[in-house]
């Protein structure tokens, strides 16, 4: 093996130029593959910070109409206290709060997560300095707050911060102590700067956290005792679920408790996580395969010079495995240098991308923090992807090479040219251009994606519309002093120019994944099923529906006289009267609210509009009125004559005249929907930038593939052309072989992606299984693309003296 690898490198350092091009085409793609394997191990393997991580389950949800769902704080306690599987069970929020923090004569914007008393126990974290929250705080309400690694960082480092007082908002906080480094929150991407006691949220004058079992906002940690399986754990909350269910059926009927491993990302994101690290991982491996083609490519014309030399070794005894070994070392050492090289850039990126900061649209600027740094699985990982490479790039050239065929290198066969070399080398052009094919298609399907949910009609009008969020509670107001404020805000936007129309609302469409829902009973209603509905709903006021451009179909909007000293009224979309009261004017119906058992009507019927996300199916939503339903947290909206950016400072000026605080930068309608395309526009950039790098490998393939296959064919050339063969004939005879060889690999490729496309077909919006709009240029795009290289170059070769040409040997 050492005499191998000493001759391989003499070998690559005689052909530098074609070592440093294989070599720089591997590197290329491996720190791409190395960084996607970084990504998906970060995000989808990678457990979290905590000790003995493989003994943290986490605990959700489900019914038979959501798969996916969370906890309530009163059922928290109930898993807590009873379960038998556990030696702790702690709580979390999968949410972020961005507040001021005031410290130190200084104020700035911060964020801050919300975790339960035993947490920090139950992960097994131990302080950086200080204490950290410990099993019975959350009774006691303790206003005290643990600060991240990185917060301290950024206020000094000071070892004597525990003890100070910093505001969280408008409340004083007791700094406990400091979570140690590697510890950045619980909330994914996020790098949290302080963490606050659950019970806070969960006091006794909040009953919506507190005691509400339909508020389900909490995921919940486990740490199974020694000996406990995860079956047997699972068999454990299931039966609490059972009793949960007979003791509260109204919240609990048919919702069980479930287990999973503990991940960075919850359970009901792990499928689009799944899906985005999927296609990352695949579009950069068929990049990597593109490049290996490319070095076999490059290999296999290193190989046609060297049948004397493999002759004269079978001569001397050497067997066609040991010649294969031989060569397939010469790729080993390409593609590890590569590797390396690779894997060293792949890694600083990566240590790059674990902690940065940046400013989304409407949340204005916060600190990304992750690990995507590689670990024994990513090691192990790029190992195996190099010896995969090794004999991508080796094997074909070594099996051409060690041929034994004697006849042939004696008549000049290896240098000219020869039947079965051709057939390889548009072997490894076809692979090329198949992938490259499916590639592109791929990022033309994910355009059109895009392109879709542009489209999408949200049933309001978003343009002109300009918000801000403004939280009564955080600015110490009680709910008689916010209802006021809620008069004074509409007399404030009244007398702004330029505003149309305003409105005060709990959410703004398409800003947050999921409304709460409520559990509601449809009076006279005689079947089970109808007693026990749950609906999403939000709250508004009167000149909400206005405001955003959504018709009124029936009955009335809500007015002013809609308050606490009247009846309880409701407005419904379109889907929920059609689902509910078919054929029948559902205006005037009447509904039970399960929560409190109020009767409410239905004063009106409303078109159906997006709610949560661009591509979601039309379902039964209810509007309350604001002036019924107190809302410590609102949104003010406003509709201007004019571009709505020019109102962002008036706006924000006219919250802070009333001493109300904005956390968060007014923003525009137009700024949520394009946050709600996040995740498209960023797996758009990332496919398309693969797409870019491999259509150019493969165009670099084919040149070299057509260069080095007109080279050694330039004395076929010379014949012809002094038989009388014109420069076009020629041009149109290679044309015609690379159109053959192009267009095999064209229809591999559109083959591959229909199937690709059958198998993503759910996570695109509207696209069709075989998008002819994008198969049919993209088709026509590659086939041009390839004859282009083509010509450019076989010309050199074409136009060259007919007389050097027959010399050539």
């Amino acid at each position: 093996m050492a005499q191998d690898v000493s001759y391989s490198l003499r070998l690559l350092t005689k052909n530098w130029k074609l070592a440093a091009i294989a070599t720089l085409s591997l590197a290329a793609a491996m720190t791409l593959s190395v960084l996607a394997l970084s990504v998906a191990n970060g995000v989808l393997l990678r457990p979290p910070f905590a000790k003995a991580p493989q003994e943290v389950l986490t605990v959700y949800t489900s019914t038979p109409a959501a798969e996916f769902d969370g906890v309530s704080y009163p059922d928290y306690k109930y898993y807590r206290d009873h379960n038998r599987s556990f030696s702790g069970l702690a709580a979390v929020p999968s949410s972020i709060s961005k507040v001021r923090f005031g410290q130190r004569g200084r104020e700035e914007m911060g964020t801050t997560e919300q975790v339960s008393d035993n947490y920090f126990q139950v992960m097994g974290i131990q302080p950086f300095l200080g204490r950290l929250f410990s099993p019975g705080e959350d009774e006691q309400h303790a206003a005290e707050v643990v600060l991240t690694y990185s917060r301290w960082k950024r206020w000094g480092a000071d070892p004597h911060i525990v003890g100070e007082t910093v505001m969280v908002g408008t409340t004083p906080f007791t700094i406990a102590g400091v979570a140690p480094k590697s510890f950045t929150g619980t909330v994914f991407g996020f790098d949290a700067d302080a963490m606050v006691n659950l019970g806070l949220a969960a006091a006794p004058d909040q009953p919506q956290t507190a005691t509400d079992r339909d508020n389900r906002w909490l995921v919940l940690v486990g740490r199974l005792k020694p000996g406990v399986t995860a079956k047997l754990a699972g068999a454990d909350m299931r039966a609490l679920s059972a009793q949960l269910a007979a003791d509260f059926p109204a919240a609990n009927k048919d919702r069980v408790a479930k287990l999973t491993d503990t991940t960075v990302l919850p359970p009901d994101a792990r499928s689009t996580g799944k899906l985005i690290s999927g296609v990352l991982v695949v579009v950069v491996l068929l990049v990597l395969l593109i490049a290996c083609a490319n070095v076999a490519n490059l290999l296999l014309g290193l190989a046609t010079g060297r049948k004397q030399e493999i002759l004269i070794r079978s001569a001397l005894g050497a067997t066609r495995g040991r010649l294969i070994r031989q060569l397939l070392t010469e790729s080993l050492v390409l593609s590890t240098t590569g590797g390396a090289i690779g894997f060293a850039l792949a890694s600083a990126v990566a240590t790059r991308l674990s902690h940065f900061s940046t400013t989304l649209p409407v949340f204005g600027a916060f600190d990304f923090a992750t690990n995507f740094q590689a670990d024994g699985t990513v090691v192990a990982m790029t190992l195996a992807i190099i010896l995969l490479a090794s004999l991508a790039t080796g094997l074909a050239p070594a099996l051409y090479a060690s041929e034994p065929n004697v006849a042939g290198a004696l008549s000049g066969e290896a240098v000219v040219g020869g039947t079965r070399k051709s057939l390889t080398r548009n072997a490894l052009v076809v692979v090329q251009i198949a992938v490259c094919t499916l590639v592109i298609a791929g990022v033309g399907l994910f355009l059109r994606n895009l392109y879709n949910l542009r489209q999408v009609e949200t049933g309001f009008s978003s343009h002109h519309l300009l918000a801000a969020l403004i939280n009564f509670s955080a600015d110490g107001f009680s709910q008689a002093e916010a209802e006021a404020l809620y008069q004074r805000l509409d007399q404030s936007a009244t007398q702004m120019y330029g505003v149309e129309s305003h409105t005060l609302a709990v959410d703004v469409p398409l800003m947050n994944d999921n409304w709460p829902t409520s559990e509601i009973a449809i009076r006279g209603a005689n079947d089970a099923e109808h007693q026990h509905e749950q609906i999403p709903g939000t709250v508004v006021d009167p000149n909400y529906f206005q405001t955003l451009g959504i018709p009124v179909l029936a009955g009335r909007a809500f007015t002013a006289a809609d308050t606490n000293a009247r009846p309880q009224v409701l407005i419904i979309n379109r889907t929920m009267a059609h689902t509910y009261w078919p054929s029948q004017d559902a205006v005037g119906k009447e509904v039970r609210l399960q929560a409190d058992g109020r009767n409410a009507t239905v004063v009106g019927v409303v078109a159906d509009s997006k709610y949560n996300t661009l591509d979601e199916a039309a379902h039964p939503v209810i509007y309350y009125a604001l002036r019924q339903n107190y809302q410590p947290g609102l949104v003010m909206i406003i509709r201007t004559v004019g571009d709505p950016q020019l109102w962002k400072q008036p706006l924000a000026q006219l919250v802070r005249d009333l001493h109300l605080h904005l956390d968060i930068a007014p923003f525009t309608a137009d700024e949520v929907r394009h946050f709600t395309l996040l995740i498209p526009l960023l797996t758009l950039s990332v496919v398309t930038a693969m797409g870019v790098l491999a259509l150019m490998l493969a165009g670099l393939g084919l040149y070299g593939a057509i260069f080095y296959s007109v080279n050694e064919r330039r004395k076929e050339i010379g014949i012809r052309v002094a038989l009388g063969a014109e420069p076009s004939h020629l041009m149109k005879m290679f044309l015609h072989q690379t159109a053959i060889v192009a267009g095999v690999g064209v229809s591999v490729g559109l083959i591959l992606a229909m199937i690709a496309g059958i198998v993503f077909k759910s996570h695109f919006f509207r696209v069709p299984t075989v998008e002819l709009h994008v198969l049919i240029p993209v088709a026509a795009a590659i086939m041009l693309v390839a004859l282009l290289i083509c010509y450019a170059a076989a010309r050199p070769w074409i136009r060259m003296s007919p007389l050097d040409a027959v010399r050539h040997n």
